[in-house]
């Protein structure tokens, strides 16, 4: 076996490194390209004032929010947000909303401190939920927002009125604020600033982080100072799962060669040690605007706060990279390729996270092949290492290039993570030299890397590691077309002409990829309010032009990144008696600059994925200008685009890609639900078969949900057409725009939920609905990806070659099409998730269940459970603490049974199920043959 080693020794220049959404930042610095000083940062924190937000009692304008959001992101960075109603030494008339004067009662603060309200008027705290509610409905999940701080009340939203500490909001208050934020944000990350100031909540049970803005000053040492607290509330593990400001007196001198006896100088206060505040908070990034404004740090002690700054947050070391042959079948080889990564940083990436590894043939030419899987922040913590492993297919007598990234969806602009390395290249991508693929049982090769953090290779590769593959979490990069392109979507360009080497304004015409582009080539948003809404009447995507020039309109997404292109021409210009333009689906009428125009368009990747996901600039530079083509066929992006086949050969049958290209040992040929002891009896009681089509359904007389919620494909929690049978709503069928099954739902009466057993509103896989005037909990599982539904479908062809689905998606969240959990496919894919096997039932399966352990809080316990059979996914099912006897399908499995499929099972379980009454379970089958019921 051929061994080839390849190193990584490149000095990397540590000045110019800035880890995303960590270290050092400054203040908003408004439309600027950068502050006075080039000081290295991702992020930029901005204060507004509530008046700004709120003109009335349900009235807001978000205007500077906006432009802060749109500067900032141009710059490829973060916003940190936080809102205050009074800052001491300025006028309160400036931040109180004036409709909330009358009847307020106001304080005077300490001397030249100014007014501030009491914290304690309910109409002041209702008007904050209020807009903090509507806040959420705005910017929840907007990427271009890096940390929401709770802030709103104390001064300067800090949670305190120091020095007259009896005027503070009460606990009963700050718990309206606490409540408004965590079930408002449930994506963007928020912090608060105390943790002994959590209102009636214990800080361990918010999904909340902290930030200290007395660093380096009050961060130790001290019963009351920030790391003290954390430990006293048992609040030292928050950072683990979540993610601060320096006095301004400590500023000039923190960083000094001897930082005590420099601030003697100018201060009283006396600076703690950097690192340590750093190391004992996990601290992930410091608000220091000295750094970035004239006159800054002197040279020494500007290279000591940059080393400040690169030690917060994350670090990704990797210190191995192996490639091992797995099978050789002639010219073809499966590759092994095996990452060894740690975080050797004191805190996670906190967003969601993925590894990507590319495989490219140097000598064919032929395009790339990419595979992808999630790093969960579990993996992020205790500078532990895992081995992500990725088969990749290559051809014999090759020469295969190897490289390796990180992504995530929250990346903005030209962001991107680069690792903890020498050599490592400021695009974050590690690429190996190239490898020659000889005859078989011949390929093995590592690379090891050196890191630039002092003792993080020692750290990061500790004896015990673990490996994970991609199974459940893979994210192709190619959503539609995880396949070798023969040509490569490397630019964009209008207008042919006879030369395709000659690229001027009149010919073979470059259009700009990204929205940073495309303002540095002069073009604009379009005018009145249309270059702004990604969502538009007609159009998905934010449009810009270039002279006003309508033939060429480019559509970004919500990153920036190209996503499309449209024609626009004057309705008056169209010769109706020639075409019938009103009835061609493909255009679209719109006023566009106070002209009545048609419209054209053609999407380069999935319309469903422009606004709400995107592409990041990575993504953009490995795909290539898009994943697919998308002509636009009716008024709705969404639902009427025509996929034009990739390949030539498929072109006849209209290929849609399925993401599930492999050999099922359990086909998935059926759709049943409820258990029961005989697979072989199918009835009313027992393994109730159900319709996979629209047109089984209505002819089994399932009608669609009343009030409108059966009509629409993307309701406000659900993607699907929706139908029942006599009002049942255990099984709420879900259906894709081609009238093939996509999923199922369970709903029932929030009246019958009990919340001191289960914490419902909390759980996210439970979301609220009025169904027939009955207000419901609802729990989804999608059998296709979710942005797939009601955008693209499946064929009947389809169903009959994939069967009832390609995956199983749990919805676990408000928006399916971000908010869903794929659970794996093969079970022993299952590994590193933290699925845990149970126990085995025959006629059932092998029971797995979400993160259960023996001291598992029995009122946060994943609802949802997975069967497999032969090692494959082939059922899953519904358990809800309570007797609900409101359908047919309901199962009441007795105690012995329940605490049976468990292993181990949690303490509190047995006493639960007492006080409940009994638990209600649902199973669903895509497969009742007795032999894949064996487990």
């Amino acid at each position: 076996m051929n061994v080839i080693h390849a190193s990584l020794l490149i000095v990397l220049i540590r000045s110019a490194f800035g880890g995303v959404s960590s270290g050092l930042v400054p203040y908003y610095y408004y439309t600027s390209s950068q502050p006075q000083v080039n000081f290295p940062h991702s992020m930029e924190n901005q204060y507004f004032p509530m008046k700004d937000l709120m003109t009335g009692p349900n009235s807001f304008d978000f205007s500077s929010i906006d432009a802060v959001l749109r500067n900032v992101a141009s710059r490829s960075h973060h916003a940190i947000v936080r809102v205050y109603v009074d800052w001491p030494g300025q006028n309160l008339s400036i931040s109180l909303p004036d409709f909330l004067w009358n009847g307020l009662t106001l304080y005077s603060g300490d001397v030249g401190q100014g007014l501030f309200p009491d914290y304690n008027n309910q109409t002041l705290i209702n008007a904050m939920v209020t807009l903090i509610q509507a806040l959420g409905r705005v910017y929840d999940g907007d990427i271009r927002i890096g940390f929401w701080q709770v802030g709103f009340l104390g001064h300067w939203g800090e949670w305190h009125t120091s020095p007259n500490t009896t005027y503070f909001a009460s606990t009963s208050h700050q718990d309206q604020i606490i409540a408004a934020f965590t079930s408002s944000f449930t994506k963007t990350i928020i912090q608060l600033r105390y943790f002994a100031v959590t209102g009636s909540y214990n800080p361990t049970s918010l999904s909340v982080g902290f930030h200290d803005d007395s660093f380096d000053q009050d961060t130790y040492g001290l019963s009351w100072m920030f790391y003290n607290t954390s430990v006293a509330v048992g609040a030292t593990n928050q950072w683990r799962s979540r993610v601060s400001e320096v006095p301004p007196e400590l500023i000039p001198c923190a960083f000094a060669s001897d930082p005590v006896t420099a601030c003697q100088s100018i201060t009283d206060l006396t600076p703690l040690d950097w690192a340590t505040c750093v190391q004992l908070t996990h601290s992930t990034y410091q608000w220091l605007s000295y750094a970035f404004y004239t006159p800054g740090y002197s040279s020494s002690d500007y290279s000591r706060a940059v080393n400040g700054s690169i030690m917060q947050g994350y670090s990704f070391y990797v210190s191995e990279i192996t490639a091992t042959e797995m099978t050789c079948s002639g010219y073809s080889h499966v590759m092994r390729i095996g990452v060894t990564m740690s975080n050797a940083g004191v805190a996670p990436f906190y967003y969601p996270l993925i590894l990507n590894v590319k495989a490219v043939d140097t000598t064919s030419r032929s395009p790339a092949v990419y595979k992808s899987i999630s790093v969960p922040i579990s993996n992020q913590i205790d500078q532990v290492s895992f081995v992500y492993s990725f088969d990749i297919a290559v051809q014999t007598y090759g020469m295969i290039q190897f490289s390796i990234w990180l992504s995530s969806p929250n990346l903005v602009g030209s962001q991107a993570i680069v690792f903890a390395i020498s050599g490592a290249s400021t695009s974050g991508i590690i690429q190996l030299p190239a490898v020659s693929i000889e005859s078989c049982a011949t390929q093995s090769f590592s690379a090891g890397c050196t890191s630039y953090i002092t003792s993080a290779q020692t750290n990061g590769t500790q004896s015990t590691s673990y490996t994970v593959t991609p199974s459940s979490n893979v994210h192709l990069l190619l959503p539609s077309t995880n396949v070798k392109r023969v040509v490569e979507w490397n630019t964009l360009k209008v207008k042919w002409g006879p030369d395709p080497l000659v690229t001027n304004n009149d010919v073979f015409v470059r259009q700009p990829r990204t929205v940073q582009q495309a303002l540095q080539e002069q073009y604009k948003k379009l005018p009145n309010g249309l270059g702004d809404q990604c969502i538009g009447k007609t159009t998905v995507g934010y449009r810009y032009w270039k002279n006003n020039d309508t033939a060429v309109i480019l559509l970004f997404d919500r990153q920036g990144t190209i996503a499309g292109i449209q024609m626009a021409f004057p309705r008056l210009l169209a010769k109706d008696e020639f075409y019938s333009y009103d009835t061609q689906k493909l255009f679209n009428r719109e006023t566009i600059n106070n002209v009545d125009m048609y419209t054209i368009t053609a999407y380069f990747i999935e319309p469903a994925k422009i606004c709400t996901v995107g592409r990041t600039i990575s993504s953009l530079e490995h795909e290539g200008t898009g994943t697919g083509l998308f002509f636009q066929n009716g008024t709705n992006p969404l639902h009427d685009s025509i996929q034009v086949p990739f390949w030539e050969n498929d072109i006849d049958v209209h290929l849609l890609l399925s993401p599930t290209n492999v050999k099922r040992v359990v086909e998935w040929n059926t759709l049943k639900v409820k258990w029961g002891p005989d697979p072989l009896v199918t009835n009313d009681d027992a393994f109730v078969r159900q319709p996979r089509t629209v047109q089984q359904a209505l002819q089994e007389q399932y009608k669609k949900l009343p009030n409108g919620l059966g009509d629409q494909c993307i309701g406000k929690t659900t993607v699907g057409y929706r139908y029942w049978k006599n009002n049942d709503t255990a099984t709420i069928l879900l259906f894709d725009r081609q009238g093939t099954i996509a999923g199922i739902q369970m709903a029932f009466p929030r009246l019958l939920a009990k919340d001191k057993l289960y914490s419902y509103d909390t759980q996210k896989l439970f979301n609220r609905e009025t169904i027939n005037n009955v207000d419901m909990y609802t729990i989804t599982a999608y059998f296709i990806e979710p942005a797939k539904i009601c955008t693209v479908g499946r064929t009947l062809s389809r169903l009959e070659h994939e069967g009832t689905g390609t995956g199983l998606f749990f919805q676990n969240g408000t928006n399916p099409l971000q908010d869903s959990i794929e659970v794996p496919f093969w079970e022993n894919d299952i590994g590193r998730t933290k699925w845990t096997r149970g126990a085995c039932f025959k006629t059932m399966g092998n029971h797995y269940w979400y993160d259960n352990h023996l001291n598992k809080n029995c009122s946060e316990f994943l609802p949802g459970f997975a069967l497999y059979n032969k090692g494959q996914l082939s059922a899953f099912g519904w358990i809800i603490v309570d007797k609900f006897d409101f359908s047919p399908r309901i199962e009441f499995p007795p105690k012995t049974a329940i605490l049976s499929f468990l292993n181990p099972v949690p303490k509190c379980m047995s006493k639960q199920y007492d006080d409940a009454g009994g638990f209600s379970t649902m199973h669903t089958y895509f497969n009742t043959d007795p032999a894949n019921l064996e487990c």
